[in-house]
């Protein structure tokens, strides 16, 4: 991945959290929301620090980027915040990873190679675009993507351009997702739920 002036951190906020009931970065943890606690660890290695959907947001100054026209899902948001930082390269955080750390975002950074226009993770064969460093050279990609009306994040991941890597196993929990009543509850008790 070529250098930048800029690296810019993205959490997306916004979905309908149907199956959860609640906005999932309100939820807390260690006495922070999620969005706050995601929002640390973006920041120790990030120029800046954008939330982009909408949402009701904790105290504080947020800056926030509302999601692409024409788009819906994850995918709004990433291309939002391409076309909104043309020569960044983003890393991008769903809002629903409260065991992103600033170690997990190290390692991913540490894994940018020049040609890369994407790095995402993968765990036991599966793909986790969510958790994933966009350089600004694949918004075309995004853009070609929307323009057919294909939304799935992980059709950008079979683009030449896009490095897939295996996390080591120490941190495999960041890239965990809490999608519904029933993992909060298995993921509050330390009963982790599976990766997903």
């Amino acid at each position: 991945m070529k250098k930048h002036r800029q690296l810019i951190g993205c959490v997306l906020i916004g979905g309908e959290s149907i199956r959860m009931g609640q906005p999932k970065h309100l939820l807390q943890y260690g006495g922070q929301s999620w969005l706050a606690r995601i929002n640390s660890c973006l920041q120790r290695s990030c120029d800046e620090v954008v939330v982009v959907g909408k949402g009701e947001l904790p105290d504080g100054n947020w800056p926030l980027l509302a999601d692409a026209c024409g788009c819906c899902g994850p995918m709004a948001g990433v291309l939002a915040a391409l076309r909104r930082y043309p020569q960044a390269a983003l890393i991008v955080c769903a809002c629903d990873m409260p065991e992103i750390s600033a170690a997990a975002v190290a390692w991913l950074i540490g894994q940018c190679q020049p040609d890369d226009w994407a790095v995402v993770p993968q765990i036991a064969g599966r793909l986790h675009p969510l958790f994933a460093i966009y350089d600004s050279r694949i918004r075309p990609v995004f853009e070609d993507l929307a323009h057919r009306n294909i939304m799935r994040m992980r059709e950008v991941c079979g683009a030449r351009q896009v490095r897939i890597v295996e996390p080591p196993l120490e941190l495999h929990n960041a890239w965990r997702n809490i999608n519904d009543p029933d993992e909060l509850r298995f993921w509050r008790s330390g009963q982790k739920p599976k990766i997903g």
